[in-house]
């Protein structure tokens, strides 16, 4: 197994995607190898990095770093840049905010049938999602990603919703069950 298509994280070896190999293989904490043909899933571990080109989290205060970095290493223009934001709560909405303020064009994946749907009633949250549409953001409410794949151009994803709609992206930023740090 060539261990240069891995990188260890949290105690553990995730294989790097390559959708051009036609096997893949993983290793186990043991140093015991697997191949397989066909990625069924990925499993990411809570508060786990994400180290695949393109696929963000945010839940460290050097992540939005990583992300402006990586878009910037894009060489687009940031009008001709754009970001999937998975998450319709505070955190997607202030990201969405900040990216749409630089002029990135900002896609919302929410999962629920309206934004921020623990903290506001169904009135706010229409209003809030008037206003957000407003401002030349796309959401798709009740929704979700299904998969998430590297196309043959740089710095380019391909991202399929459960409604079988496919989009192109620059980056997918993941904003979605965050947990407080009460320690």
């Amino acid at each position: 197994i060539n261990v240069e298509n891995y990188k260890l994280t949290e105690g553990k070896i995730y294989p790097i995607a390559d959708e051009t190999r036609d096997f893949y293989s993983l290793l186990n904490d043991n140093n015991i190898g697997v191949r397989y043909h066909k990625r069924l899933f990925e499993v990411v571990p809570e508060n786990a990095q994400l180290y695949l080109p393109g696929r963000f989290t945010i839940r460290k205060k050097d992540d939005p770093d990583r992300l402006r970095n990586y878009l910037e290493q894009t060489q687009l223009p940031p009008e001709e840049q754009h970001v999937v934001i998975v998450g319709g709560g505070l955190l997607g909405l202030e990201l969405a905010a900040a990216l749409k303020h630089k002029k990135v064009k900002i896609t919302i994946i929410q999962r629920a049938s309206r934004l921020m749907e623990r903290q506001l009633d169904r009135i706010s949250s229409k209003l809030l999602a008037e206003e957000v549409q407003q401002r030349d953001i796309q959401i798709y409410f009740d929704n979700e990603v299904s998969t998430v794949f590297s196309t043959n151009r740089a710095h380019e994803l391909e991202i399929a919703l459960k409604s079988g709609r496919t989009l192109t992206a620059n980056a997918i930023v993941y904003t979605i069950g965050t947990i407080p740090n009460i320690e």
